[in-house]
């Protein structure tokens, strides 16, 4: 139960971030096309509406990683191939969008990229996945079974020279 509330906890944070972003998106834009800002000759219109589209295609990317962490909590499976890869670099795009905004906005939205990113990588790593396999439902193995022979080694395995057990 800890897995889903964890995807489903870091999918919220994700949806409220991509509500915050295309906000400020707007807000930006707006600013630059009633004050005429210019900068190096680029025409006004085309700065907003390149804030307008980077802020859309930003909020749609966190919505998508949010939409992969709820079918994500949905089946209780580990995200596999590329909704991982998409994971993966929403967790890398909070990382980066905290170091660039701690300076301008502040620590608090600091503290909330960083409480994003920390679910993010929990929701992530909260599920094995097996190299060789399919994802791994997150159950226990049985403690009677012995390891396969192409597993990983494991703590209290023992060393295979030296016969410990």
């Amino acid at each position: 139960m800890a897995r889903k509330g964890t995807a489903l906890l870091a999918a919220t944070f994700l949806l409220i971030e991509a509500v915050g972003v295309v906000f400020v998106h707007l807000v930006l834009g707006r600013s630059v096309q009633s004050q005429s800002m210019s900068l190096a000759g680029i025409d006004t219109d085309v700065m907003a509406t390149t804030t307008y589209v980077l802020g859309g295609t930003l909020g749609l990317f966190l919505t998508a990683a949010a939409a992969l962490l709820v079918l994500a909590a949905a089946r209780d499976r580990a995200p596999a191939g590329a909704a991982r890869l998409v994971l993966i670099g929403c967790a890398i795009t909070q990382t980066v969008l905290g170091a660039l905004v701690v300076g301008p906005v502040g620590w608090g939205v600091f503290a909330f990229l960083m409480a994003a990113f920390s679910l993010l990588v929990l929701a992530l790593t909260v599920y094995r996945v097996r190299p060789d396999g399919p994802p791994d439902q997150g159950r226990p193995a049985d403690p009677g079974a012995a390891p396969d022979a192409g597993s990983d080694p494991q703590v209290g395995d023992g060393h295979p020279e030296l016969a410990e057990q």
